[in-house]
């Protein structure tokens, strides 16, 4: 009894696993096909909105839709990479929009305002804990073993039942040939 319990244990953790490391790759693909560009949160200046090791996805827009209140993605020109803070206000000029921007754990607003050349895209959701999805399956070896690894188990497992109802077929008609004669 308990080893038909752990063998369909077995069996689900299996199914599990495999349908899940499926399910993430097709997600990701998908986001990638549909315009979306996971980023991996760094810092904790949008804590607790988001969290370092959190993924954003994040998609170009117009600099025209952003308004107060969206989260953005921006080149920052100090610290030279990419900064994501929530727009504090919209600022209109000859030259073009500019973003008053803070990150949630900040108190005041960032020094420098973000011309609307610098944004990079817009967040439209986060996956809490995402960095560890996407360096999982950012390494092709490691996607392949967590969904080839699980079917061959269930293979193997197949294969093994077969071999084992043959086995006792056998010896069952080997006893009935035996009382038989």
């Amino acid at each position: 009894m308990k080893n038909k319990n752990l063998k369909k244990l077995i069996d689900a953790a299996t199914i599990l696993i495999s349908v899940g490391s499926v399910a993430v790759v097709l997600l990701l693909i998908s986001a990638t096909i549909f315009g979306f560009k996971p980023l991996v949160v760094s810092g904790g200046s949008m804590a607790p909105t988001f969290d370092a090791g959190d993924v954003l996805l994040t998609r170009p827009v117009d600099a025209e839709s952003i308004e107060k209140n969206d989260v953005i993605t921006y080149l920052n020109r100090t610290r030279s990479g990419l900064t994501t803070h929530r727009v504090d206000g919209v600022i209109s000029r000859p030259e073009g929009n500019f973003f008053r921007t803070i990150g949630d754990a900040n108190t005041t607003p960032d020094n420098d305002l973000v011309h609307e050349s610098f944004v990079q895209a817009k967040v439209l959701g986060h996956i809490p804990f995402g960095k560890l999805v996407v360096f999982t399956y950012r390494s092709w070896w490691v996607s392949s073993a967590l969904i080839f690894i699980p079917i061959l188990i269930i293979l193997y497992r197949d294969f093994a039942d077969l071999t084992n109802k043959r086995r006792f077929r056998t010896v069952r008609e080997s006893v009935i040939a035996s009382k038989s004669s």
